[in-house]
C-alpha cells in the first residue's frame, strides 16, 4: 500500500490535469494561425504565412481576408497560404477573418543596422 502521501500527490495530479484538460477543451477555436517573421526590414517585403485548419482537406481554395482595413484575397493549398507587407515605421498590423482578428504590432528594422553585426565582428 502507498503511503497517504503518494496517493494525496497523486490524486491531486490528476484532478489538476482533468481541470486543464475541461478547461482548454472550453476554449475558443480560432479560426486561422499567423505565423510571423522574426525580423523585419524597413521597406523589404516580408510574408506572413496564414493557416485555415478548417480548410486543410481542400486543395485549392480563395478566401477574403482583411488587412489592415483592406480587403485582400489570398490563395489557399491545403488551407496554407500567405500575404505579402511592407513597413516602412512601426506599425500595427491586424488581419481578420471569420469573425475574428489577430493584431501584432511590427517594428521594422532600418536596413543600414544590418551591417552593425559584420563590423562588430572585425574589430573584436
Amino acid at each position: 500500500m502507498l503511503p497517504k502521501r503518494v496517493l494525496s500527490a497523486i490524486l491531486f495530479l490528476f484532478l489538476i490535469s482533468v481541470g486543464f484538460s475541461a478547461f482548454s477543451s472550453n476554449a475558443e477555436e480560432k479560426p486561422f494561425q499567423l505565423i510571423f517573421p522574426e525580423i523585419v526590414i524597413q521597406h523589404i517585403p516580408v510574408s506572413i504565412d496564414i493557416r485555415i485548419p478548417e480548410l486543410s482537406e481542400v486543395p485549392l481554395d480563395t478566401v477574403h481576408l482583411r488587412v489592415s482595413g483592406k480587403t485582400e484575397q489570398v490563395i489557399l493549398v491545403f488551407g496554407a497560404g500567405h500575404i505579402t507587407e511592407t513597413f516602412s515605421k512601426k506599425e500595427t498590423l491586424t488581419i481578420e477573418y471569420g469573425g475574428y482578428s489577430e493584431s501584432k504590432q511590427m517594428t521594422p528594422v532600418p536596413l543600414w543596422m544590418s551591417i552593425l553585426p559584420p563590423l562588430i565582428a572585425i574589430f573584436m
